[in-house]
């Protein structure tokens, strides 16, 4: 159990395939405000936000992005600050990639269903470098590790392309 839980939090956090969305209520005089999700689920990223009816814009750590009458940053692990004038009646919505915590006993079912068969295999390469059992076996190991890696890798582009087949226009991230 514990090789398939960290196997799906590898997963997870490399891939950042698990998303979530979280609307924050703005606040006035508040500047700071803290990502709240399940206890057993931490930030791995801020993808994108949307702010006052705005279209979603891309986020990345530690640069201010402009939004309607103001700005916002993204402070690892689960901050954002926002520095605006005027009145706030709208709210951030904030799409985030999750990753269980390390001592989570669960993982979004549905997750779990897409990607069962990377946590499988990233389990079985863990357990087969296990040394002095019966079973160790490093070249199974580094079957099961390659084929786990390539799962994280198509599970991250599924993400990035958003299920898209066929050609699409890749953009860059304008960094402000």
């Amino acid at each position: 159990e514990n090789y398939i839980r960290q196997s799906a939090i590898d997963l997870a956090e490399r891939s950042q395939a698990l998303l979530r969305w979280v609307d924050i209520p703005l606040q006035d005089c508040v500047s700071e405000y803290r990502i709240e999700l399940p206890s057993c689920e931490r930030v791995v990223s801020i993808q994108r936000f949307s702010a006052g009816g705005e279209g979603d814009r891309s986020c990345s750590v530690g640069a201010w992005f402009p939004c309607s009458a103001g700005r916002v940053r993204f402070e690892w692990p689960d901050k954002l600050f926002y520095e605006g004038s005027g009145p706030r009646e709208a709210s951030l919505r904030v799409r985030v990639a999750v990753a269980p915590t390390r001592d989570s006993c669960e993982v979004d079912v549905r997750f779990y269903e897409q990607l069962h068969e990377a946590v499988v295999n990233g389990a079985l390469a863990r357990l087969y470098r296990l040394k002095k059992t019966d079973w160790y076996d490093p070249n199974l190991a580094e079957y099961h590790r390659k084929l786990a890696e390539g799962q994280i890798t198509a599970a991250g582009l599924e993400r990035l392309t958003q299920g898209q087949r066929g050609p699409f226009r890749m953009r860059g991230r304008r960094v402000v």
